[in-house]
Parts: structure tokens; C-alpha cells; sequence
């Protein structure tokens, strides 16, 4: 099955067995090389094209695979999964699409340390949480190659992966397809702004924890526990995507949006 065009920039080659996954905003979708240790292939074939859009695209593969990253701070090794990559045999260095990873809940601070206002270890990095064990997160530093974030893997032996040797965290997920023309990504960051464009208050938490999975949908305390929220959406809200009219900062908008005058 052919799918439609995705659009990947162009990435710097290297000649030693480090692999370096960069970020790039402007991929759709992550990209891998031959260098990653695929473990499955899928039956979707994607045309790819590049920043030229006069070069001609290829056809490429939708693949799972998993890279290896040892932590500076103490050199332990995990495994990165990263699914519904698109297999680019001559890629060198990995292409993370952003937006690919936090939609799997992956955390990610684009911006440099050196950029920030107050830097903390969580600045420019990567964080990955642990279904077994929330209270112990990896934390990946990102560095810079010019402009661009990245940090260094390798590839891992099939024996690392099957024996389970090192903790497996997924980047991106298996499911469900993905699909980086999907509408629903911009409507939903339209509902997210009033008419005048400013940002509305999130659903009916005062402590600014909320979710998107709808009313009474469990949450992650500061202990890590799953906790039901006690805010409902009521019938009004329910009229405006996202926001709760009946919240302060939107009530005067969401009026004045909806006057109609008449002479």
C-alpha cells in the first residue's frame, strides 16, 4: 500500500558506528537509515521527498526498530524504540519528527541551555517515562551540531534486545497509524485560542492539570498514582472545543464572540 508524499530535510553522513538522532520539526516523520536494528517491517510504502521540490521522490518502507543510548552519568545503557519510522537505507543519522514523539507523551525541550532563563537539568532534553517506574525518568541531554539538537546512539545486537538486557523505552508508538496530515492536529491547536487568538484556560483545573482523554479519564499525581479529576464539562462548555466558557478569563469572549447587533 502506497501512501501519500512525506517530506524529510537533509541529513549530514558520518563514518564511524555512532549514530546520531537529531531533531528535525520539518520531517513528518521520523526517518531512520540502515544502521538501526529493525524488528519489523510494515506493508505501508510512503513516496519521501525532500527539500527540493524538484528532485524526484523515493519510495520507502515503514519500519519499527530500536537504537541503544548510554547515559554520560552513569553509563547505563537503554533501548530507544522507535516505530512507524520511515526506512531511508542511505540515512545516516536519525530524524526524530517532535511531534511524532510527544503525541506518545515523550517530553521534549527544544530549547538550549544556553538559550533558557533559568537552565535545569531538564533544559534541552529529552524525557522518557517509565510505565514501571514513573518516579525515575530517563532524562536524555541533548547537545548541538550547529543549530541542529542531537544526541549519540548506537546500534544494539539482536541478543541485547531478545535477552532484555537493558530497559526498552518507545519513542513513538505502534499504533495507531500515523498519519502527519491528519486535520485533527490543527483544529485541535485552533480550539486552544479564543477568537482574538489568545490562549484559553485549560478545563476546569485550577492546579493546571488536565487531559485530553475527556471527562474522568485517570491523571498521574505528584506521587505517580492515577488520580480521577472532579471537573465535568457542562452542557454549554461542550460547545467550545477545549475551553471552559464558564472559566473567568473566557466567559466575556465567549459572550462577545457569539453578539450579533442588528439595527
Amino acid at each position: 500500500m502506497i501512501l501519500s508524499g512525506r517530506h524529510v530535510g537533509r541529513a549530514n553522513t558520518n563514518n564511524n558506528n555512532t549514530i546520531r538522532i537529531e531533531l528535525d520539526s520539518h520531517a513528518d516523520t521520523s526517518c531512520v537509515g540502515s544502521n538501526v536494528l529493525v524488528l519489523r517491517e510494515h506493508t505501508r510504502i510512503v513516496n519521501v521527498s525532500g527539500f527540493d521540490p524538484s528532485a524526484p521522490s523515493i519510495q520507502c518502507k515503514i519500519v519499527d526498530c530500536v537504537v541503544k543510548f548510554t547515559s554520560r552519568e552513569d553509563n547505563q545503557s537503554h533501548l530507544l524504540a522507535i516505530n512507524q519510522a520511515i526506512l531511508v537505507p542511505d540515512l545516516e543519522h536519525c530524524l526524530l519528527c517532535p511531534m511524532q514523539c510527544r503525541l506518545n507523551g515523550v517530553v521534549i525541550d527544544e530549547c538550549p541551555k544556553f538559550l533558557a532563563d533559568n537552565p535545569t537539568n531538564s533544559s534541552h532534553s529529552i524525557t522518557l517515562n517509565d510505565s514501571d517506574d514513573v518516579a525515575h525518568p530517563l532524562h536524555i541531554p541533548l547537545r548541538l551540531h550547529g543549530v541542529i539538537s542531537y544526541f549519540d546512539c548506537e546500534k544494539p545486537t539482536l541478543e541485547e534486545v531478545e535477552e532484555e538486557r537493558y530497559p526498552c523505552y518507545v519513542m513513538t508508538a505502534t499504533a495507531p497509524d500515523w498519519d502527519p496530515t491528519d486535520p485533527t492536529f490543527g483544529s485541535q491547536e485552533d480550539s486552544m485560542v479564543d477568537y482574538r487568538g489568545r490562549a484559553v484556560s485549560k478545563v476546569g483545573r485550577s492546579d493546571d492539570q488536565w487531559t485530553t482523554a475527556g471527562p474522568g479519564a485517570p491523571i498521574k499525581n505528584d506521587e505517580g498514582q492515577d488520580e480521577t479529576p472532579t471537573w465535568t464539562l457542562s452542557e454549554v462548555s461542550t460547545q467550545y472545543d477545549a475551553a471552559d466558557v464558564l472559566d473567568a478569563d473566557n466567559f466575556g469572549d465567549a459572550l462577545e464572540s457569539t453578539v450579533r447587533v442588528s439595527l
